[in-house]
């Protein structure tokens, strides 16, 4: 069983760094992938955890739509510098305040309504999205979207959406995200392929000339037959594979951990996986 998509409560999950290590225990390979940095790294020895494969994820965009990009096997120093480079509280407070106001726009342009007192009480990344949402949902009955993934992915994320947000002066760039997980010395994965409702096989066509090294096949969001055409991809694009569960809170009902076959593991897609556990001696005894 691997994990290689596991959020800490350094960004949005419900786990401390040590937390997760010691329900890791029973995992064979996995990978803690904070947003934008690698925070959790900085007290873990890495020589002690064999079985942990550093990561990192980023959010970024292609023809408007974000999407989030996996580094893994980066050096955690190198993308830690470039977090603290970009990531100030002036930064964050300044892209906050713009994304409130441009939310409020775009509720307004499609005729709701929102309270009249509605502010920002507390300025963090990512605050704004979620208070809009469940004061819209709050005061109108017309509101579209049931949930707050729907609205996030289908209005915010898709440019063919009224209630789209052009966010792309707030993420790094798909070239310096790319640039950034290779200079760290680590390998770019898309993350979750089918949670964006694009063609997949487009989205990978456009993604494969920056450099991209792999795909999560497995994921929450992707039904059992997506993932085995994920591998097919990444055997026609000689694309190595991941697995991960983006584990971030319990009461998302995602467990920690994906169990894969040995036949799967065995394919040469998680073949960059290898060293990091004795799966492959024990399947040899099986």
């Amino acid at each position: 069983m691997i994990d290689l998509h596991i959020h800490s409560k350094l960004s949005n999950g419900e786990l401390s760094v040590d937390e997760i290590l010691e329900k890791s225990q029973d995992l064979d390979i996995f990978s803690i992938t904070d947003s934008e940095h690698c925070l959790a790294y900085k007290d873990i020895n890495l020589l002690e955890h064999e079985k942990l494969v550093t990561g990192v994820i980023f959010t970024s965009s292609i023809d408007g739509m974000l999407i989030n990009l996996i580094g893994y096997e980066v050096n955690p120093t190198i993308i830690n510098n470039y977090y603290y480079e970009n990531n100030s509280k002036e930064v964050i407070e300044k892209n906050e305040y713009k994304v409130f106001q441009s939310l409020q726009d775009i509720m307004k342009n499609n005729g709701l309504t929102l309270s009249e007192d509605l502010q920002l009480s507390l300025v963090e990344k990512g605050i704004s999205k979620k208070l809009v949402f469940f004061n819209a949902q709050k005061h109108n009955e017309n509101f579209p979207f049931l949930n707050y993934h729907n609205f996030y992915r289908n209005g915010l994320s898709n440019p063919f959406s009224d209630y789209f947000l052009d966010e792309r002066e707030m993420h790094p760039s798909i070239d310096t995200v790319f640039n950034l997980i290779k200079d760290a010395g680590g390998l770019v994965f898309l993350a979750h392929p089918y949670e964006y409702e694009v063609n997949v096989d487009t989205l990978i066509d456009k993604l494969i000339p920056y450099g991209l090294d792999g795909l999560e096949a497995f994921h929450p969001s992707a039904a059992v037959r997506q993932s085995l055409k994920l591998l097919d991809i990444c055997e026609k694009y000689n694309l190595y594979a991941s697995a991960g569960s983006e584990f971030r809170k319990a009461r998302y009902h995602y467990p920690l951990g994906v169990n894969l076959h040995h036949n799967i593991f065995d394919l040469d897609s998680f073949k960059w996986l290898k060293k990091y556990s004795n799966l492959e001696k024990e399947n040899e005894n099986i």
